[in-house]
C-alpha cells in the first residue's frame, strides 16, 4: 500500500477523497497508480517538461494527439510535427493544472496514467467548434485503432458551449458507443446545468464542486477578500441540477506555466517546477478522471455505464452541506484504501450446551482500514439457524436467551447410540442425543463485509414421561350446539393434572393409536381435544316413533412419547343426546301454491331431489304417506286407489334436462282442477320417492291423465314434517311442481358504480337462465328511469356503451332494464340499475394527440386487417379473450393515435397555434426551423406490452395491449437562442434565457404545459395509464407512457395473448422502425361520443383543416 502526504498547502482535495468524513488526516493512500489507462485531456495542452510528470513507469507519460494551430498554419512544424516539443504544448496553464490533478506525481490522484494533450483552446481560452470536433474526432480516432485494449477517458473541462453543439454530440455519443469514458465539469455560472452542454448529456459523467469544510461551491462561500483568482478562472459558483457527483474545486494545489515563456521555448533544457491555488469545477472532474482510472486500471473491460455506476455507488451520500434541492448529494470517494475485518471469536464450536439452559457468549469482529483506524462493526444472522430460544444482537454480537429443548424428531437430531463406541463412551449416560446447530454470521461496516462459520451444540437429557391419568378415564358429554374444548392441561372433572408430565420438559407427542373421537373432534399432537362435537343418531330409524334419549360411548387408545419413551392409555367420551328440544325439519320446496315451470312428453324423465333444512344438523329420511281418504280430497274430484305393483327405476346419474320445451306460467291451487280431470292420491306408476328424497322414473303409457298429489314425510330420528306436493300428467306433458331454476340477473341490483365525465363506459348488466336461452336487454323508459346521457344499451349483450357527456355537477343516474328470454317472450325480469357520473372539469375539456401519417398508417391498417383480425391470428387471438369485441371503442384500433396531453378548455384557432408555437398565415413560409430543434418528430415503435385498467372500486376491468414508443430526444436539453431573430420554440421557466428544445412527445407535453393550464389541474389520462398496475391498493400507476393502444383483452388474458403476439410477430410492426410524424390532432371534447377533430401540419405547412 502506498502513501501520499497532503501536508503542502491546497492538497487537502487529495486527502479529502479517500475517507468518509472530516477531519483530515494528512495523507492520500492508494494501491494503484492508473499505470494501465489513458487519459485525454481537451484543453489548452500540457506542458510535459512540468516536474508533475516526471517518469513513474519507464515511459514518456505525456503525448499529444491534436493540436489545432496545425489548422491554422500547416507549414509551422512546431505544430504539426508530433515529434517537434512545441507539439501540443500548453501556452496558458490551464490543461496543465487539470493534467496535473488528474496524475501529477505530489498532486494527482493517479500518478502512473499516460496523459494525452488534446490542445483545443488557446492561450487565451479560446475555441470553436471546429477545434472541439477535430480534437473530439483525433480521440476517437486514437480509441479505434488501439490493439493493448487499453481503456480511454476524455476529460472536458468546459461547460459554455458554442452556439452550434449538434456535430460535437453526435462525435460525444460515438465516444460513448465505442466505450470512451466521458467525464466534464458540471460548469462554473450557477445555473441548471440542462443549460451547459456537455454536462447534460446522458452519456456525460458530470461534477460539481465543494470546498475544504464540505460545503457546495457558491458565491456566498467564496468571499474571500485575501485569496486572488487567476484572470482565467472566470465564476467560480457550481452549477447544479441533474450532475452525476460532487468533487473538491476550491483553491486547490496544482502544476502551471511561467508567467514568461523561456520554459515553453526550451523544454529541453528547462524543467518548469511552478504551482498555483486555483478553484473551478474543471478540478473537481479532474479528481473524478484520476479515480476512474485507478479504478479502470484493474477493471480494464469496464464499460462506460459500469465505470459511471462504480463512481456512484462508491460516492459517500449526503455528506456536503448546502446542495441545492434537486441536486445528487454524491461526494467523490477513491476506495482504494486497504481494509480488513478481524475475527477474535474464531470460526467452529462456540459453547455445547444441555437442552433448557440460559447461556450468554459473544462474536466479536472488527473492521481495520489502512490507516489502523478500528472500524466497528454490525451482526448479522447471514444462514442456518440458532438454537431455538437464542438470539443475536446486532450491535454488540452477543448470542442469549434460554436454549430450548430437541427430540428425536428435531432436524439434525443425532442419537448418541448411533456414534461409534469410543465416541458414545464421551457422552453421561442421561444424554441421548445432540443437535449441532450450524451457523453464518455476517458482519458489516461501510467499508463492505464478511462472513465466518459458528456452530452451537445442544444435548438431549431424557426422563421419561409420565401419565397422571388411571388406566381408563371417561366423560359424559351432553350434545349441545355448543364448542366442545378439552386440552391436556384443563381440569377434567376427575383430578386436577395433566394427562402427561415430563420432568425434563421434553415436547410430548400424542397420536390415536385406535378407536375412534366422538364425530367432529379432533386430537392434536399437543394433547388437545378440540371441535364442534356433532349430532348423534339411533341405530335404527323408527319411524315414525321418536327416539326418545340416546348415548353413544366411543372407545380410544392415546399413545404419548418424547421420542425415546413410549406410553399408551385407553380412554371413553360418551356423548348422550335427549330429544325433547329437537328442531322440526323444514322441506326447501315449495308446496300447494305453486307456479308450474315446465312440461314433458310422455315417456320422459323425472328425477327431482327433496330436501329440508334442520337446525340440529340431523339425516333427513324421506317416507311416503299412504293414500288420501275421502275425508281429505276435496268433494269434486275421484277417487283412484294406488297401483300397488308401482316399480321403482334408480335414476340418480341422469341428468334432468328441461330446455328442449316452451316454459309456462300456469297457477295450480287448491281448488282449480277442472271437475272432468281425475286425482289421484300416489305418484305415477314406475315415478316413486326413495328415503333419500329423490322423486326418479319413466313416464309410460301407463300412466293416467290426471293430478298427482302425494304426501312426504320428513323424518330426522325425533320428529317428523308432513307436506302435499302436486304432479299433474296430461297425454302430452308431465308437470312437477317444485324449485326449479329460473331466469335472474347477474349483475346485482342497485349502483354499477361510478366514472368521471367524458370518460367510455365499460358497465353492463347481465342475467342468466340455466339452459343458455338468449337473453335479449331493453331500456324502460320512465321518469324515474334515464340512461346517463352519451350511453346507450346494447340489446344483445347488456354492454352500456358510449361516452359519458359532461355534467355540470356530479350526478347520479337510475335506470331499468328488463332482460327477456329471445324464444320465449313472455318470461322476463326486470332490474333497477344506476351509474354516478362525476364533475372533474368545470368545463369542456379537449386534448392534444400525434396522428400516423403516410406509410405509418398504411402499415398500421395492414397490421389490424392482416394480422390481428386473420383467420390464422383469430386461432391464436381468439376474440373470446378480447374486451367488447364489437363496441366500437375497444375494438380493433383502426384509427391509431399518440395521446400527448388532455384536460385543458375548449381553445379557439388563435389559442391553438399559439400553443404550439405556429403562425397563422396559412401563406407564409411556416415557423423557422432551428437546425434539428424544431419541426417534425420521429420516434420509433418499441416492445409490445399489456397493462391494466381497473374502476374506481379497484377492480380489474380490461387489459390494454399496446407499442410502447421510444422518445429518443426526451431528455435531450435545449440550446440559447442569444443572437437568433427566429420566433422561440420554448421557454424555461426557470431561466431568462429561452431555449429551444429536440423534437420529442415529452418536449411537446412540457410546451403544452407552460403554455396551457389544466382544468382543476387534472390530466384526462387513458383510463389504464392512471390503474395501478399490482393491487387495487398498491400506489404504481404507470402515469403517461408513450405509446399506441393495439387491443382491449378481458382480465387476466393479457399475458398470454401477448406471449401470442410475440410468437406470430414476424407480421407485425418491428421495434426500432421509426415513425415520422408531421402533424399534430387537436380534439374538442364537447360532446365526447362526436369529437370535432383538427389536424394541425407542421411547419410549413402550419395549416387547420
Amino acid at each position: 500500500m502506498a502513501f501520499k502526504s497532503t501536508t503542502l498547502p491546497g492538497t487537502w482535495g487529495l486527502d479529502r477523497i479517500d475517507q468518509i468524513t472530516l477531519p483530515l488526516d494528512g495523507q492520500f493512500r492508494f494501491n494503484l497508480d492508473g499505470g494501465n489507462v489513458d487519459i485525454c485531456v481537451v484543453d489548452s495542452g500540457i506542458l510535459s517538461n512540468h516536474i508533475e510528470f516526471g517518469v513513474a513507469n519507464s515511459t514518456n507519460r505525456v503525448q499529444t494527439l491534436y493540436d489545432y494551430r496545425s489548422t491554422l498554419d500547416p507549414s509551422n512544424s512546431q505544430y504539426v510535427n508530433s515529434n517537434n516539443p512545441l507539439y501540443g504544448v500548453d501556452d496558458n496553464g490551464h490543461g496543465t493544472f487539470m493534467a496535473s490533478i488528474i496524475g501529477g506525481i505530489t498532486v494527482g490522484v493517479a500518478h502512473g496514467v499516460t496523459l494525452y494533450s488534446v490542445k483545443s483552446f488557446s492561450s487565451t481560452l479560446e475555441t470553436t467548434n471546429f477545434w472541439i470536433e477535430d480534437g473530439l474526432t483525433s480521440i476517437l480516432n486514437f480509441h479505434l485503432n488501439k490493439t493493448n485494449g487499453r481503456p480511454t477517458v476524455c476529460y472536458i473541462p468546459f461547460s459554455n458551449p458554442p452556439v452550434h453543439i449538434s456535430q460535437i454530440e453526435i462525435i460525444l455519443k460515438q465516444l460513448h458507443n465505442a466505450g470512451v469514458i466521458l467525464i466534464a465539469s458540471a460548469g462554473n455560472f450557477n445555473r441548471d446545468i440542462i443549460n451547459s452542454f456537455p454536462a447534460n448529456l446522458s452519456e456525460v459523467i458530470s461534477v460539481a464542486g465543494s470546498n475544504q469544510n464540505d460545503f457546495f461551491l457558491n458565491p456566498a462561500l467564496l468571499l474571500d477578500p485575501s485569496f486572488s483568482f487567476p484572470s482565467s478562472s472566470g465564476n467560480q459558483s457550481s452549477n447544479f441540477g441533474n450532475i452525476t457527483l460532487i468533487a473538491p474545486s476550491f483553491r486547490i494545489r496544482g502544476a502551471w506555466t511561467s508567467t514568461s515563456l523561456n520554459e515553453i521555448n526550451n523544454l529541453s533544457n528547462v524543467q518548469s517546477n511552478n504551482y498555483i491555488l486555483f478553484s473551478s469545477n474543471a478540478i473537481a472532474a479532474a479528481f473524478t478522471a484520476g479515480v476512474a482510472a485507478l479504478y479502470l486500471d484493474n477493471n480494464s473491460t469496464a464499460t462506460p455505464i459500469m465505470v459511471q455506476d462504480f463512481l456512484v455507488n462508491s460516492s459517500v451520500k449526503n455528506i456536503i452541506q448546502g446542495v441545492p434541492r434537486g441536486t445528487p448529494n454524491q461526494f467523490l470517494r477513491s476506495v482504494f484504501n486497504p481494509h480488513v475485518f478481524i475475527w477474535e471469536t474464531p470460526s467452529g464450536q462456540i459453547i455445547s450446551t444441555p437442552e433448557g439452559t440460559p447461556i450468554m457468549e459473544r462474536v466479536v469482529a472488527y473492521g481495520r482500514d489502512g490507516g489502523g483506524r478500528i472500524i466497528p462493526v454490525e451482526y448479522f444472522l447471514s444462514s442456518g439457524q440458532l438454537p431455538q430460544g437464542l438470539t443475536l444482537e446486532r450491535l454488540t454480537g452477543r448470542i442469549f436467551g434460554t436454549v430450548g429443548n430437541i427430540t428425536s424428531s428435531t432436524p439434525g437430531y443425532i442419537p448418541v447410540n448411533s456414534l461409534p463406541p469410543l465416541d458414545q463412551a464421551t457422552f453421561p449416560r442421561n444424554q441421548r442425543g445432540f443437535v449441532d446447530y450450524v451457523f453464518t454470521i455476517r458482519v458489516d461496516n461501510s467499508f463492505g463485509s464478511d462472513v465466518r462459520i459458528f456452530s452451537i451444540r445442544v444435548v438431549d437429557l431424557n426422563v421419561a414421561p409420565e401419565w397422571t391419568l388411571g388406566l381408563t378415564e371417561n366423560l359424559n358429554l351432553l350434545f349441545s350446539a355448543d364448542a366442545f374444548f378439552y386440552k391436556r392441561s384443563v381440569d377434567f372433572n376427575i383430578q386436577d393434572t395433566p394427562y402427561v408430565i415430563d420432568l425434563d420438559n421434553d415436547l410430548i407427542e400424542f397420536t390415536l393409536l385406535n378407536g375412534e373421537l366422538p364425530p367432529g373432534l379432533e386430537l392434536s399432537a399437543n394433547g388437545a381435544i378440540t371441535g364442534m362435537v356433532e349430532a348423534i343418531y339411533p341405530e335404527v330409524y323408527n319411524y315414525p316413533l321418536s327416539a326418545g334419549t340416546i348415548s353413544q360411548e366411543f372407545k380410544f387408545t392415546v399413545r404419548a412419547t418424547d421420542g425415546d419413551v413410549v406410553v399408551d392409555r385407553g380412554l371413553s367420551l360418551t356423548v348422550s343426546r335427549d330429544g325433547s328440544n329437537n328442531s322440526l325439519p323444514v322441506f326447501e320446496q315449495p308446496t300447494w301454491n305453486v307456479t308450474a315451470v315446465g312440461q314433458f312428453y310422455e315417456g320422459g324423465i323425472v328425477n327431482i331431489i327433496f330436501t329440508a333444512q334442520d337446525n340440529d344438523a340431523d339425516k333427513i329420511l324421506f317416507y311416503r304417506v299412504q293414500p288420501f281418504t275421502n275425508n281429505d280430497i276435496p268433494p269434486e274430484t275421484q277417487i283412484v286407489e294406488e297401483n300397488a305393483s308401482a316399480q321403482f327405476y334408480d335414476l340418480s346419474d341422469l341428468d334432468f334436462v328441461v330446455s328442449d320445451y316452451p316454459w309456462t306460467a300456469e297457477a295450480i291451487v287448491e281448488g282449480s282442477i277442472p271437475a272432468t280431470a281425475k286425482v289421484y292420491h300416489r305418484t305415477p306408476v314406475f315415478v316413486n320417492v326413495n328415503v333419500s328424497g329423490k322423486l326418479q322414473g319413466v313416464l309410460t303409457v301407463l300412466n293416467n291423465v290426471g293430478n298427482y298429489y302425494f304426501t312426504l314425510d320428513a323424518y330426522d330420528g325425533w320428529d317428523y314434517t308432513r307436506e302435499t306436493f302436486l304432479l299433474k300428467v296430461d297425454p302430452l306433458q308431465i308437470e312437477i311442481v317444485t324449485a326449479l331454476a329460473s331466469l335472474s340477473w347477474i349483475t346485482p341490483e342497485g349502483s354499477l358504480g361510478n366514472i368521471d365525465e367524458t370518460y367510455p363506459s365499460y358497465f353492463k348488466v347481465e342475467a342468466f337462465f340455466p339452459e343458455g336461452e338468449l337473453i335479449n336487454y331493453t331500456f324502460v323508459s320512465g321518469s324515474n328511469s334515464q340512461l346517463p346521457p352519451g350511453i346507450t344499451l346494447d340489446t344483445l349483450t347488456g354492454e352500456l356503451k358510449g361516452y359519458f357527456s359532461p355534467v355540470s355537477a356530479t350526478t347520479t343516474f337510475t335506470f331499468v332494464i328488463q332482460a327477456t328470454l329471445v324464444e320465449f317472450g313472455t318470461a322476463s325480469i326486470t332490474g333497477e340499475f344506476s351509474i354516478t357520473v362525476n364533475n372533474v372539469w368545470n368545463t369542456n375539456i379537449s386534448e392534444f394527440s400525434f396522428n400516423l401519417s403516410g406509410n405509418q398508417k398504411l402499415a398500421w391498417y395492414s397490421l389490424v386487417s392482416e394480422q390481428i383480425d386473420s383467420a390464422t391470428t383469430q386461432t391464436l387471438l381468439p376474440r373470446e379473450s378480447w374486451y367488447r369485441p364489437n363496441d366500437p371503442i375497444y375494438g380493433e384500433n383502426w384509427k391509431p393515435k399518440i395521446y400527448i396531453m388532455g384536460g385543458f378548455p375548449v381553445l379557439t384557432d388563435q389559442e391553438i397555434f399559439d400553443a404550439l408555437n405556429l403562425e397563422t398565415n396559412v401563406n407564409a413560409p411556416g415557423y423557422e426551423s432551428f437546425g434539428n430543434f424544431w419541426g417534425r418528430l420521429r420516434v420509433v415503435f418499441g416492445d409490445i406490452k399489456s397493462a391494466v385498467a381497473r374502476d374506481m372500486n379497484g377492480d380489474i376491468i380490461y387489459e390494454v395491449i399496446y407499442y410502447e414508443i421510444i422518445d429518443e430526444l426526451q431528455n435531450n436539453g435545449g440550446i440559447s437562442n442569444e443572437g437568433i431573430t427566429s420566433p422561440i420554440a420554448n421557454t424555461d421557466i426557470n431561466s431568462p434565457v429561452q431555449f429551444f428544445y429536440p423534437p420529442s412527445i415529452n418536449n411537446w407535453r412540457r410546451d403544452l404545459m407552460a403554455d396551457l393550464t389544466l382544468e382543476n389541474s387534472i390530466e384526462r389520462l387513458p383510463l389504464w395509464m392512471m390503474s395501478s398496475q399490482v393491487s387495487a391498493n398498491a400506489n404504481d400507476a404507470l402515469g403517461f407512457v408513450p405509446s399506441i393502444e393495439l387491443l382491449y383483452v378481458k382480465p387476466g388474458a393479457g399475458q398470454n395473448l401477448l406471449n401470442t403476439i410475440q410468437f406470430i410477430q414476424t407480421g407485425l410492426i418491428k421495434r426500432g422502425e421509426p415513425i415520422d410524424i408531421d402533424r399534430v390532432t387537436y380534439t374538442d371534447l364537447t360532446d365526447p361520443n362526436n369529437p370535432k377533430s383538427k389536424i394541425i401540419k407542421f411547419p410549413p405547412g402550419d395549416v387547420l383543416r
